[in-house]
Parts: C-alpha cells; structure tokens; sequence
C-alpha cells in the first residue's frame, strides 16, 4: 500500500499555529478582564468601607479637615470605578472580539483537518480497492492456468 501524503500538510500546520495564537489572545483577554473585574471589586470594597468609616466618625467625632480628607479619598475611589469600569467594558468587547478570532481560525484549521481526515480514508479505500482488484486478477490468472487441458505428449 502506497503511504498517504496530505498536500495541504503545511497550510495545516499554519492553521493550526494561527489557531493556538489566538487562543493564546483570546486567553490573554479573558485573563485581563478578570483582573480589571478583581479590581473594580476591590475598589468598591474600599469605598464602602470608607463611607463606613465617615460614618462611624461622625457619631463620634469628627472634625472638619479630617472629614474632607475622608471625602476626597471618596470622590477620587469614585473616579477611579468609574475608569476601571470602562476599561471593564473596553476589555469585555476586546474578549469578544478575541473570542470571535479564535472561533474562527479553530473552525479553519478544523475544516482544513477534516479535509485531510477524508482524503487520508479516500486514500485508503482506494489503495484497498486497487488491492483487491490485483488480488482477484491473480486468483482469477491462477484459477484459468490450473484449469487449462493439459497436453499430451
């Protein structure tokens, strides 16, 4: 039996690189929005915590400067969600679109495989019909030579 040779094997191979990259992106993505979304997370904790704080102070005491300084740590932890929270947003339509690249080099190296899933079985199909076609002419040559009248001298 002849071996199979795919002759798209490096087109495969190129796909399949270009595929593992973009995982790798996409990957890469997902990774930066789950730490923007650890951030803004966090950030939050903190403010609450600082308007707890302001709270708890003012029923106790708490003066003026004191009482801006808690206010402007409030107003800046507020600037700072509102910023993490569009870079979140930003970093989710980067993963789509990502996600969507992997998809589709996963689905052109995929066909490209399958391609070469069905010609390797074409391929063998036929090197098995070829053999049996051979084997019937030697069974068929044999069965005629065995069979010939066979001459006297």
């Amino acid at each position: 039996m002849r071996s199979f040779s795919f002759k798209l094997r490096t087109l495969l191979h190129i796909r399949g690189i270009e595929k593992d990259k973009a995982l790798r992106l996409y990957a890469q993505a997902v990774e930066n929005k789950e730490k923007l979304k650890f951030l803004l997370s966090s950030k939050k904790k903190f403010l609450k915590k600082l308007k707890s704080e302001v709270a708890e102070r003012r029923l106790i005491n708490f003066s003026g400067f004191q009482e801006e300084t808690f206010q402007l740590s409030i107003e800046k932890t507020n600037d700072q969600i509102l910023q993490i929270h569009g870079e979140l947003e930003n970093s989710k339509s980067i993963e789509n679109a990502k996600r969507k690249l992997y998809l589709k080099a996963d689905s052109n190296f995929k066909s490209l495989e399958n391609l070469k899933h069905k010609k390797h079985e074409e391929h063998v199909n036929s090197e098995l019909k070829k053999e049996e076609s051979e084997l019937a002419d030697i069974i068929g040559s044999r069965f005629i030579y065995n069979h010939k009248p066979s001459q006297s001298s």
